[in-house]
């Protein structure tokens, strides 16, 4: 993870190994990546607007809405509040995530 990254460190962080080496059983390199979930919370956190300054963050959280399978805004919120607290979770968040969970069910359903 790069620096711009550290304001969004979970205290709950869930991380899983990115790749099993077979034979290796000694030490080595070990690369571990956030689970789904997790990096869905922090994408939503991070939640800027797509636009001049290259912002991916939308369609990125639409992308892991879809991975990782959540079914809708309640639901995504819930994954949210699994790394923050309630109180650190901004509003803009918040709407933010409704709005991108009905794009994501459109998408589905259309």
């Amino acid at each position: 993870m790069n620096d711009g990254v550290k304001g969004f460190v979970s205290p709950k962080e869930e991380m899983q190994l990115m790749q099993e080496f077979a034979g290796a059983t000694g030490p080595g390199l070990r690369i571990f990546m956030p689970t789904p979930h997790y990096m869905f919370a922090m994408k939503c956190m991070a939640m800027r607007p797509e636009g001049l300054d290259g912002s991916h963050d939308i369609s990125d959280i639409e992308a892991l809405a879809h991975a990782a399978e959540i079914p809708d805004a309640a639901t995504a919120l819930d994954i949210v509040e699994e790394f923050y607290p309630k109180r650190v979770i901004p509003a803009k968040v918040r709407f933010g995530i409704e709005e991108i969970m009905e794009r994501v069910q459109a998408k589905r359903s259309g």
